[in-house]
Order: structure tokens, then sequence, then C-alpha cells
């Protein structure tokens, strides 16, 4: 699962194309789903926490994911 955020307006996009290769030719496993947010400099409250609710439940909706494919991959009998 990759998420990026920055202060531009593509949030980190063009860096994820790279880093999902990077990892994949190490054999990680890349999960689909990624996830950039722009001009993180004003989505983000002082304590880290995205004070836009959409941006909020994207987050929340990809450790979801990310959670739901770990429990799945340790009931294959891996990890």
């Amino acid at each position: 699962l990759l998420m990026s955020a920055s202060q531009g307006g593509f949030g980190g996009l063009r860096s994820l194309v790279h880093v999902r290769s990077m990892f994949s030719n190490i054999h990680s496993i890349v999960l689909p789903q990624q996830k950039c947010i722009s001009h993180a400099d004003k989505v983000f409250n002082s304590e880290g926490i995205a004070s836009d609710p959409k941006i909020l439940q994207d987050c929340i909706n990809h450790g979801k994911h990310l959670t739901e494919f770990l429990m799945k991959y340790k009931r294959n009998g891996n990890g």
C-alpha cells in the first residue's frame, strides 16, 4: 500500500510510480491501492490529523485494506 503527501498539487503522485517499481523489483508485495495527498501543508493539523473528512476517511479505508490483506496473508500460512 503506497501513500504520499506533499505540498505540491500532485501530492507525490509522480514518485509513487518509481517507489512501486523499486519495491516490486526487490520482490515486495505492493498492494494496488494508493493515496496521494496534495497540499499536505494545509490538510493536516498540528497533531498530524487530516482536517478534511474525505481525506481522513480515505486514509482510514487504506488502513483497513492493509489490515484485511495482512489477515488473509497470515491465514494462508504466510508470515
